[in-house]
Order: C-alpha cells, then structure tokens, then sequence
C-alpha cells in the first residue's frame, strides 16, 4: 500500500484484514472458509468499528452518507461499485489508504487498487458512517 509501518494506527482494522486476507469468495456466505464482499464488510465494521451493517451492498448504500469524491475518500470508508449490469450497487470495499481498498472478489479478499480502469470505470461513490 506504499505505507509506512509507524503510518499504520488503526492496528484493529489490519489485523482484521491479516485474518481474512486471501480467503476464498463464496457468495452468500460469511466465514472463514468464504465470503462475499457485503458479508466481509459487514464483518469488518463490526468487528473494528463496532458498526451493524446490513448484509448487501445495495442496503449498505442506502444507508450510508456518499461521498462522491475520491479524493474525499478516508480510512474505513466504503467504497460502492457497480459490476453488474442493471444493478446501481453490486460491490462493496473499505477503503484503505493511498486509493486501495480490501474487498472480497472472485479471487478471494485481497487489496484493490482504486485507479486500476475495472474498479475507475464502475466507481459509484464512498459511503460513511
């Protein structure tokens, strides 16, 4: 992510992410063996944020206040996509730092990188809570 150690001071929101980094993506499911990416964010703000989500990006959206901007865009975040045609929201990331963001996709949890063109050209908006 291009970040200092000493720059990381949310340690609860990178351990969390250290469990969950690579597991696999199953939709509709919300454990360790897979996940989808409303489940892992719903996990993730509970856990770190001590936040309840509900369980789809669509939902999570509507709740959120948006925040158009990128540049506006601040740890814990989320990040709304859409992916799917005919749908306004079908993902859902947290951002990070330095435009990544964590999200559970078809190659598992992994960190995104906001300015590759897949994840530009389906950007929808940042959500806070």
């Amino acid at each position: 992510m291009q970040v200092q150690p000493n720059a990381i001071t949310n340690k609860s929101l990178y351990t969390f992410i250290d469990k969950w980094l690579n597991t696999k993506y199953q939709y509709g499911a919300q454990q360790n063996t897979g996940i989808d990416c409303s489940g892992f964010t719903q996990l993730l703000y509970d856990a770190v944020y001590k936040r309840k989500l509900a369980r789809n990006s669509q939902a999570q959206y509507d709740a959120s206040k948006h925040i158009e901007s990128k540049k506006k865009l601040e740890e814990g975040d989320l990040v709304f996509f859409t992916t799917v045609k005919g749908k306004k929201i079908s993902h859902v990331g947290v951002y990070l730092q330095n435009d990544r963001f964590i999200n559970a996709t078809s190659k598992g949890v992994i960190i995104s990188d906001m300015n590759l063109k897949y994840w530009s050209d389906r950007f929808v908006s940042g959500g806070k809570f």
